[in-house]
């Protein structure tokens, strides 16, 4: 097996990161492994760690918004879906070399030069996505203790006066989403026939609701502000921001969409070249080992020791290799062949070639 994810997160850099001894994160937050991944309280930690990130850039709101109860926090900060949104979140980090350039030559078709340009980091516009598109997975099913709340949200949803869908650009391009209104709206409806909440769905439209919303309010009548935070730091708020986040919640919006069930078929395959940041997020949410292991009760293997256990490299342009070891295949079989068999699969959706062998992948797009 190549290099372990664990020794990954242990040790990442970004080249734009004056200090390079210590892993750090965007906001130059400290990417602290054993709490993450290691703790007695790793969910907790995961939890915080995803806070911290909203908090440092003002954005906190975003979280509150739609975690509105003290009990929704407890419920997703014991969950492990927060241990797999940072675990997504790193994994991305970890082969940004794969994606950087390309989304920062996309979304300069779009963004103004105020925001993107030689500036572009990966990890801004990858921890917005990654620890945000689970957000509201607590939430999900629809039970009789929580059926008023479950289709408020789908209203909220239906109502919602700020989406992606009637937005414009600042350069005054209409913004063109993965999956149009109807579409969308009419697969949360399915969803919700079936008890459930669509977690993608209702995520991407208050991400898109409350970032808007509080870049209106720093920014009022101007276009551009810089603010010094309490920590030496300078925080850029500018109107060309709303413009990436209409993409990053388009991502979160259609990340779980892909079946058509009016058609009973797919919805077409993901093409990077078409929807980058969307193809990016259902590739690696796909890849992400810790939801697939660890999520069902009686899991054998520790946070730790799935990562201990796969690698996930860069192994040329556009091209990925997965392998791991013979501990994840003997502790855990039967998710092992799942996991395994999602991967085999992603070709089927995506336009991308899967290429197995003895003990990996090879994935290029």
């Amino acid at each position: 097996m190549d290099c372990a994810l664990a020794e990954k997160y242990k040790n990442l850099t970004h080249e734009k990161e004056i200090c390079k001894k210590l892993s750090l994160s965007y906001y130059s937050i400290q990417i602290k492994y054993k709490n993450l991944f290691e703790s007695e309280n790793c969910e907790k930690e995961c939890y915080r760690f995803i806070e911290q990130h909203f908090n440092c850039g003002k954005k906190m709101t975003a979280i509150s918004d739609i975690l509105g109860t003290n009990e929704d926090i407890k419920t997703l900060s014991e969950s492990i879906r927060s241990v797999h949104m940072v675990s997504l979140y790193l994994l991305g980090y970890s082969l940004y070399q794969c994606f950087e350039d390309d989304l920062n030559k996309y979304f300069m078709q779009y963004i103004g030069k105020s925001e993107r340009g030689e500036e572009y980091d990966f990890r801004y516009t990858w921890f917005l996505t990654a620890l945000f598109h689970d957000i509201t997975s607590c939430k999900e099913v629809i039970t009789k203790n929580n059926e008023t709340e479950g289709k408020q949200s789908i209203e909220n949803v239906i109502k919602s006066e700020k989406n992606i869908y009637d937005y414009k650009l600042q350069s005054g391009k209409k913004f063109i989403p993965k999956f149009s209104k109807d579409f969308v709206l009419e697969y949360l409806k399915k969803r919700e026939e079936n008890d459930r909440v669509d977690h993608g769905i209702v995520a991407g439209y208050n991400f898109f609701n409350s970032m808007c919303t509080i870049f209106e309010q720093r920014l009022g009548e101007k276009e551009t502000i810089v603010e010094k935070t309490d920590k030496e730091r300078m925080l850029m708020w500018d109107k060309t921001y709303m413009d990436h986040f209409v993409f990053i919640a388009d991502a979160i919006i259609s990340h779980n969409i892909w079946f058509d069930e009016k058609t009973e078929k797919m919805v077409g395959k993901w093409d990077y070249e078409e929807n980058p940041l969307n193809f990016i997020l259902c590739l690696l949410d796909t890849i992400e080992p810790i939801k697939r292991f660890c999520e069902e009760e009686g899991s054998t293997l520790k946070y730790n020791e799935v990562l201990e256990n796969i690698s996930v490299i860069k192994d040329d342009e556009r091209k990925i290799k997965i392998s791991w070891t013979d501990v994840i295949r003997n502790c855990e079989l039967e998710k092992w062949e799942r996991w395994k068999d999602n991967i085999k699969k992603l070709d089927e959706w995506m336009k991308i070639d899967v290429e197995e062998g003895n003990y990996y992948f090879t994935l290029r797009w």
